[in-house]
């Protein structure tokens, strides 16, 4: 489910969430990982924000309604052009992404052996 947000958007999301007065180890490596000048992967970007979760109790019942607090995230997002458009970019993909999941799954009993 952490794979729902670009990796990319992490750090500023959370510089957002220490400014709102969250603090933790990982959030502040997660908060410096765009300005030390490391650049880290995206699985390390996302292993801090699963230790964040986890800091935070942060938990999702599903994947579903995790998909459904990142879109409303999105949204909130439509009067800053520069980071909604790549947001919906980037929530188009993950949904499009489980769509083709599922049919391959589908086809995969349909035609079993191939």
């Amino acid at each position: 489910m952490l794979g729902l947000l670009d990796a990319t958007s992490l750090p500023s999301l959370a510089q957002r969430w220490m400014i709102a007065g969250l603090d933790s180890a990982n959030l502040r490596a997660l908060a410096g990982a765009s300005t030390s000048g490391a650049n880290p992967t995206a699985q390390v970007l996302s292993e801090l924000l699963a230790g964040i979760a986890l800091e935070y109790g942060v938990r999702f019942a599903s994947l579903q309604e995790a998909r459904a607090v990142h879109a409303e995230h999105v949204v909130s997002l439509i009067g800053r052009p520069q980071e909604f458009g790549p947001q919906v970019f980037g929530l188009s993909n993950t949904v499009t992404d489980e769509l083709v999941a599922r049919l391959r799954r589908v086809l995969a009993r349909l035609r079993p052996g191939r």
